[in-house]
């Protein structure tokens, strides 16, 4: 029996012939892929700088640290996360303060931040679930108020709009992109920082090319021969051209890619459209103003068992369907359970509780999310309360 995943990129001719041209060229360091790749996106998302680095992850730690971040500094971000930013944020030493999400859009809002934010906060890095933009115009002015630095974490928004506009092309806010392998548009792995700063840009390119201000390009194009000098203690964040021989690719079919995305989404809503009338299962609310770029479809169960998420979940194991949770609290991860606070979490508990991802990609057909819905429709109706 075939099995259906809960996740899987898509890679075509085009992506497998830049790649061996990239490889023949011999040139696999940064440099004119990943250049291009930079100005692909500043291009159509109009955004003044787009740097290219390692992973979301090094993009988010590189960008605190470019603003100055420092040991005992307050931050604060939703415990609804992946738990890689968690990690950076502990390992920069910084003091972390955790806040619910809304119940409906599983995401930040303006007033949750106003309600958490102190005198000591100095960061705040909103999390746009599943791709689902969230209201990061209030969000900026609430910010720019109480002189708090913004870093937007739009892992999974790659594409997404805000009444037409990018995200990633806000002012005052610094936002960070992931091209890991389960994303939207990936190249294996790999980030994206977006910002309109032309300063902080030029900090972050030395910060993630280990403190130096030229790269290995440049020192090639201007057949440069100087020793190397770094003049900040820098990271090694970069990014490489074998991965962006790949993301260009991926980024020039994201429109499509996006849109194919939206036909699955509808067809799940189709399916599970008496379910949802019911108020058995709930969906992530997308206001009408903006437009997701779908990362994941996740339905919140809304019943009384606790047990009913784990319970489906392994039903539809049996059945050759994976699925996963979006996420692992912070809070509830082993490591962080007596170093956080974890009070006031009771929408982000319950979310994760009862929610479950569901096969979602551009992979999968239409007979393949029937069957999905098929068996998780006959499952809950067998399990009603």
């Amino acid at each position: 029996m075939r099995i259906i995943k809960v996740a899987s990129p898509i890679f075509g001719n085009e992506e497998i012939s830049s790649l061996k041209k990239t490889l023949r060229s011999s040139w696999v360091a940064p440099g004119p892929k990943t250049l291009l790749l930079e100005k692909k996106i500043e291009k159509k998302f109009k955004i003044k700088n787009a740097i290219a680095v390692n992973s979301c992850t090094s993009g988010i730690a590189a960008t605190l640290i470019a603003l100055g971040a420092k040991k005992g500094d307050e931050i604060l971000t939703p415990s609804n996360t992946f738990i890689s930013s968690i990690n950076t944020f502990y390992n920069l030493g910084l003091k972390i303060k955790l806040c619910d999400v809304d119940k409906k859009t599983w995401s930040v809002t303006n007033e949750i931040f106003e309600k958490n934010l102190s005198k000591k906060t100095k960061f705040f890095v909103p999390v746009h679930f599943a791709g689902s933009p969230l209201e990061i115009d209030k969000i900026i002015k609430t910010a720019k108020k109480n002189n708090i630095k913004v870093i937007d974490d739009a892992a999974t928004a790659f594409g997404s709009k805000i009444k037409k506009k990018y995200v990633g092309s806000f002012n005052y806010s610094v936002t960070v992109f992931s091209l890991h392998a389960n994303k939207i548009i990936n190249s294996a792995d790999g980030g994206i920082i977006t910002t309109n700063d032309n300063a902080l840009a030029k900090k972050i390119r030395i910060l993630i090319n280990n403190g130096m201000s030229k790269s290995s390009w440049d020192r090639k194009m201007n057949n440069n021969f100087k020793a190397l000098n770094a003049t900040i203690a820098g990271y090694k964040y970069n990014y490489n051209d074998i991965l962006a021989s790949i993301a260009v690719c991926q980024f020039q079919k994201i429109d499509k890619i996006i849109k194919f995305r939206k036909k699955l989404y509808n067809r799940y809503v189709s399916n599970f459209r008496n379910l949802i009338y019911k108020n058995l299962i709930q969906i992530q609310y997308v206001s009408k103003e903006n437009f997701s770029s779908l990362y994941c479809f996740q339905i919140f169960i809304n019943k009384n068992d606790n047990r009913i998420r784990n319970k489906l979940a392994y039903f539809l194991e049996k059945k050759k369907i994976t699925t996963t949770v979006y996420y692992t609290p912070a809070h509830k991860h082993n490591f962080y359970k007596k170093k956080l606070r974890s009070n006031n979490l009771k929408n982000t508990n319950e979310l994760f509780l009862k929610s479950l991802a569901l096969p979602f990609h551009n992979t999968l057909k239409n007979k393949d999310v029937d069957k999905v819905c098929k068996i998780i429709i006959s499952f809950l109706n067998q399990n009603a309360q």
